[in-house]
């Protein structure tokens, strides 16, 4: 936490993000990311590395993993994570005349998400999220407005999912 309270992650994230973009550019960044996702992808598709998985998960009753649909779904993420990040990028924009590159917008979404994720013992991350987005967003916007980003941000995404279950409920 004390990391987090004197601001040296997030001057290192933004130092390790300046020093990539300013080697290979924000597109070659994304595309080393992109690239490097597809790698692992192909790594899971190695019939020693999926041996191996397989015969972890083999208790819990899953079959065999093909590399195809692995595939689909990681391109189906990426392209999820690069919606999300324009999403985003929009609501800032809609609500305060900050600059907030994608880049940045996928950043803050991303690290959030893990954060959440990785907070144990609360259900969704609900609150720790909306902390990391704010933290993200605040040097871009007040405090204020950054954290009425972050609600409005998980109460875009809830109405997302409550919409896409009635659609597959209702498609049966």
């Amino acid at each position: 936490v004390g990391i987090l309270a004197d601001g040296v992650l997030r001057a290192r994230l933004a130092g390790l993000w300046s020093a990539a973009v300013e080697t290979a550019g924000t597109a070659g960044v994304l595309t080393l990311v992109a690239v490097g996702g597809l790698a692992g992808v192909a790594l899971l598709a190695l019939p020693p590395v999926r041996g191996a998985i397989i015969s972890r998960l083999a208790p819990l009753g899953r079959g065999q993993w093909r590399a195809l649909p692995l595939m689909r779904a990681f391109a189906s993420y990426l392209a999820l994570c690069a919606f999300h990040a324009g999403l985003l990028a929009l609501l800032v924009a809609s609500l305060h005349p900050a600059p907030i590159t994608w880049g940045e917008a996928a950043a803050a979404d991303g690290c959030s998400w893990l954060i959440g994720f990785f907070a144990i013992g609360v259900p969704g991350g609900i609150g720790v999220r909306e902390a990391g987005i704010s933290w993200f967003l605040e040097p871009h916007l007040a405090l204020s407005g950054a954290m009425a980003v972050a609600v409005l941000w998980r109460a875009l995404q809830v109405a997302a999912e409550l919409s896409a279950l009635a659609a597959s409920l209702a498609w049966g």
